[in-house]
């Protein structure tokens, strides 16, 4: 019998064809956790202990430890005796074996590629007849080939099965796959039809295409082929020409279904006529005109459904709700889109980038370079018909180090082979370029079989990045095509000088294919709900969320955060809302370059509660992120930005205004402007001027035009809140979110005059320089000469334990010891356990502002007076002075003052629910110790910081209870 194992996009086969069976239930599964099936014979007979189960199937809900599984299935047969019958299989991870009957059919590896076996010889007319599929994934311990997990096209390490097992019926000259080649610009398709042949012969074909369920034929053609014996690829020697034809954009997503007929055979696929291309200047083009790349990425998981489709209802509201919110465009990163999923795509419109299982977080195993090569070809041939697929990604956050440059070699090698199996799409080489070079080009356009599609300072003669350590590759350095921009909250000058490279200096544009701010993860969502539907108590992801609602509701308790929210849940989520804000922010400066042709969010939703999504991992849409998202993503709107929202009133206000226009606005027209900043005084500043649209030297739109950029002085301003706004009076209507600011009373430390500083152990010049302007007097001191009574201000030098006992015993006497940095006292540079302090006790770590994200917690005490505070910590006005590090696990402090909190999973350091001290003060003896992590070496200028130092100055003992210590 012949044995046939075929990875060909057979996707559209399921929805056409002859007579099928589909095995979606009556499974019966047997776990092989000891991978002892194959040697105790269970293809043949189904084993004591195997239960139900249905196809789709995957082990993560119910046996994440599993690594190999065996699925039976009786059924009666309804073929006729002779007729050729294949088993048709798709998305098995990884390796797939089969039997019908005791009879090997064939194996098959792979994730994501459709497959069959032909089972003729095997079936029983008229009788039972059992079907086994005998499915393994390996993990890090648990090898296939030799390989690992990480060595191999597998994402997540759970055996799995996408697509529901179907019995078709074939001629002898069976028609396996159609793959089509529209050309845009005339309306012309042309085919390439593959067969599994019994013998060689002439054979008719019928196209027939129709506009996207409508039942008229628009266009057909009737041709003759010659099929060749066995499997084969026959091109259809003419092209069938669409009338009138319509283009496929996000803006208007028409399409057209195209049925194959050969004799009793018929395939169904879709097919498009559209272009998405890198142009001379670096920015996208669809269908010959520029199109700003707004997208976002995701991945094919849900909490109860990994990687496989089972509940594509929710799956299509989170692609209808990006839609609406102004998206174009989605990438999936790693984890392939459903067929169902690009299904989606092509009739809401939304541009498909897709990546493959090897595209990231891979290391060099056996056979990598064959390996990667058959992870990209068995993907692009199953979605290459798809009018959505517009991007094929071949590299994700790779370096270019030992164990990886056979990843990097491959993509860069295999475009011809990839351009004989997809000549229409548009292949991107690395998203974000970890490989530092830029002599290859971050994408090949449409019908090149070279990297040649040039972003950024790249060009072929560009000299490689000079990266001296592999951590300097994954940096976001100016010039790069293709940037994963991940900056630190508030930005600092790294980041600025980005986004000034990508306003005035760049060759061509860039594309910033990721960048977000993440908020907390909605745990508590994530915990009540496995306990309400009963699914997902067995997910890796489960114990942790488990401890972090513990852990979080007892720091609710011992911190009183009660007193600020009514459940920890509102704290989760007042952290969206201001990771909404944060986006905002971050979207702006990106809008505002003008040397940037896309822009993927990252991401739509939170995995494994991470918490970097739009959405929270149970689906629900985060605080704030709609408004933020529609206000963003207009197509016009109004950029308003500054690099300092929190001065001194009388200071001067830095502001940039600009307007990013993605082909609204009329040429030749003249719109009039108004810019104002107003607060309770009304409008105190304003101005007035017109807009019309300008134009390149090469006579394209220019998508961002600056309208003010410079300082406004705050002269004779009240201190208080401020807010600035742009608005076109007449002709056009242009989104603006007001961008907010603060002005400080700069006379608010005079009671600080005349008063008396004591510093040991290198304090700040910044501080001291604080105090004087002030007006105090700073007593620099040594360790030998301590004083008896006062403040004394403790450098950030780490300290040995003989001189911390010198503090301790200080603060015993009456003196209020303040800890300025937590190196002073860290039995490592700012981590480790804080030494020789036992009413502290605890461990010190360092905290992240970024996408894997630590907020902070302002509580109402003396030591944060006239701050903003009752909430979360908002950097627009603390600025800097934001903490990285915080001390965990200690006794609380007898006065709190500032929380760090980190609530999800953040990669591999951060998989626990930590909240602790930044800023609080302990009652010691007759004085005090004040530990503190802020950023406080900033004063002088930032007004929190300033404000901070004189709280932390004047506050007395008598503001809290005496403690026992």
């Amino acid at each position: 019998m012949a044995i046939v194992v075929w990875a060909a996009g057979l996707a559209a086969a399921f929805a056409f064809g002859s007579p099928a069976l589909r095995f979606a239930d009556g499974w019966r599964l047997a776990y092989d956790y000891e991978h002892v099936g194959a040697t105790n014979g269970w293809e043949r007979s189904v084993p004591d202990g195997a239960v139900e189960a249905t196809v789709p199937y995957c082990t993560a809900d119910v046996a994440p430890d599993c690594r190999e599984v065996w699925l039976y299935r009786e059924f009666v047969s309804n073929f006729t005796a002779g007729e050729r019958v294949f088993l048709e299989l798709g998305g098995v991870t990884y390796l797939c074996r089969a039997w019908l009957n005791g009879e090997k059919l064939g194996e098959h590896r792979g994730s994501y590629g459709d497959f069959f076996f032909d089972v003729s010889g095997a079936l029983r007319s008229g009788a039972k007849n059992l079907l086994v599929l005998n499915v393994l994934c390996p993990d890090h311990n648990f090898r296939i080939d030799g390989n690992d997990s990480h060595q191999m096209p597998v994402w997540k390490t759970f055996p799995r099965i996408q697509r529901v097992p179907t019995l078709r019926r074939h001629d002898d000259v069976a028609l396996v796959c159609v793959f089509l080649r529209p050309d845009w610009k005339s309306g012309a398709i042309a085919g390439e039809l593959e067969f599994d042949a019994v013998r060689a012969r002439d054979v008719d074909v019928t196209v027939e295409v129709r506009e996207h369920k409508q039942d008229a034929v628009v266009a057909a053609s009737r041709q003759r082929v010659t099929v060749p014996a066995g499997r084969g690829t026959v091109n259809l020697p003419e092209t069938v020409k669409v009338p009138g034809f319509k283009l496929w954009s996000p803006d208007a997503p028409s399409f057209y279904d195209v049925t194959v007929r050969t004799g009793g055979e018929e395939l169904g696929v879709r097919s498009a006529f559209r272009d998405l291309r890198v142009d001379d200047s670096g920015y996208f083009v669809l269908n010959g005109r520029r199109i700003f790349l707004k997208c976002t990425h995701m991945a094919s998981e849900h909490p109860s459904a990994i990687d496989i489709p089972v509940n594509l209802a929710a799956m299509y509201r989170t692609l209808l709700f990006l839609k609406v919110s102004g998206l174009n465009a989605i990438r999936f990163i790693n984890c392939p889109a459903y067929p169902e999923v690009l299904d989606m795509c092509d009739e809401i419109g939304l541009m498909m980038y897709q990546e493959h299982p090897m595209a990231w977080l891979k290391v060099e195993g056996r056979d990598t370079a064959r390996l990667f090569r058959e992870s990209v070809k068995e993907l692009v041939r199953r979605d290459r018909n798809h009018p959505s697929l517009t991007m094929f990604g071949l590299l994700n956050e790779t370096e270019n180090v030992t164990n990886k440059i056979v990843f990097n070699e491959t993509a860069r090698d295999m475009l011809p082979e990839l351009r004989q199996l997809a000549p229409g799409l548009l292949f991107m080489y690395h998203s974000g370029r970890w490989d530092a070079k830029r002599d290859i080009a971050s994408a090949s356009n449409p019908g090149s079989v070279h990297w040649d599609a040039w972003m950024g300072d790249e060009a072929p003669d560009a000299p490689p990045e000079p990266i001296k350590t592999p951590q300097e590759g994954i940096s976001n350095r100016p010039g790069r095509g293709d940037i994963h921009l991940y900056p630190d909250l508030p930005l600092n000058e790294v980041e600025w000088r980005l986004f000034d490279h990508l306003t005035k200096t760049n060759r061509r544009a860039a594309f910033i294919s990721e960048s977000g701010y993440g908020s907390m993860a909605n745990v508590l969502e994530g915990y009540l709900r496995v306990a309400q539907t009963g699914h997902g108590r067995k997910l890796f992801t489960y114990p942790i969320i488990e401890r972090q609602v513990k852990a979080l509701r007892s720091a609710f308790d011992k911190y009183g955060l009660y007193r600020i929210w009514p459940t920890p849940e509102e704290m989760i989520k007042d952290s969206e809302a201001l990771s909404a804000g944060k986006r905002a922010a971050l979207t702006t400066m990106i809008r505002r370059c003008p040397k940037v042709n896309g822009y993927s969010i990252t991401m739509a939703q939170d995995l494994n509660y991470y918490g970097e999504g739009l959405l929270e991992t149970g689906g629900g849409l985060k605080r704030g992120m709609a408004d933020m998202l529609e206000e963003q993503l207009a197509d016009l709107r109004f950029c308003v930005s500054s690099t300092n929202l929190s001065l001194y009133a009388g200071a001067k206000f830095p502001l940039d205004v600009a307007i990013s226009d993605f082909g609204v606005l009329k040429e030749g027209v003249d719109y009039p402007v108004v810019l104002r900043i107003t607060g309770t005084d009304g409008v105190v500043w304003h101005r007035e001027m017109t807009h019309r649209v300008e134009l390149a030297a090469d006579g394209q739109r220019l998508p961002v035009k600056t309208l003010f950029a410079g300082e406004v002085d705050t002269a004779g301003w009240r201190p208080g809140s401020y807010r600035v706004g742009a608005e076109i009076l007449e002709g056009a209507h242009a989104d603006c979110g007001t961008l907010a600011f603060t002005l400080t009373d700069p006379d608010a430390f005079g009671a600080l005059k005349d008063k008396v500083a004591y510093t040991v152990s290198g304090v700040h010049p910044n501080i001291i320089g604080f105090f004087r302007r002030v007006g105090m007097r700073v007593i620099d001191v040594d360790f030998d000469h301590l004083p008896s009574e006062g403040v004394l201000f403790v450098g950030w030098v780490n300290l040995p334990d003989e001189k911390i006992d010198r503090l301790v015993a200080a603060a015993h006497q009456g003196v209020k010891v303040v800890l300025l940095q937590p190196e002073a006292i860290s039995t490592k540079m700012g981590t480790g356990q804080p030494r020789r302090m036992p009413f502290v006790a605890g461990r010190l770590k360092r905290a992240s502002n970024w996408l894997y994200h630590t907020d902070s917690i302002v509580l109402d005490s003396p030591l944060t007076a006239d701050l903003p505070r009752g909430g979360l910590m908002d950097t627009d006005f603390y600025q800097h002075a934001w903490g990285c590090h915080v001390y965990l696990d200690g006794a609380k402090p007898d006065v709190t003052a500032v929380l760090s909190a980190f609530v999800g999973c953040g990669g591999r350091d951060h998989t626990e629910c930590e909240i602790g001290v930044q800023l609080g003060a302990y009652r010691v003896g007759k004085g005090w110790i004040v530990l503190n992590t802020l950023r406080l070496d900033l004063s002088g200028g930032e007004p929190a910081a300033d404000l901070i130092l004189r709280n932390i100055y004047q506050f007395k003992p008598v503001d809290s209870p005496t403690s026992a210590k």
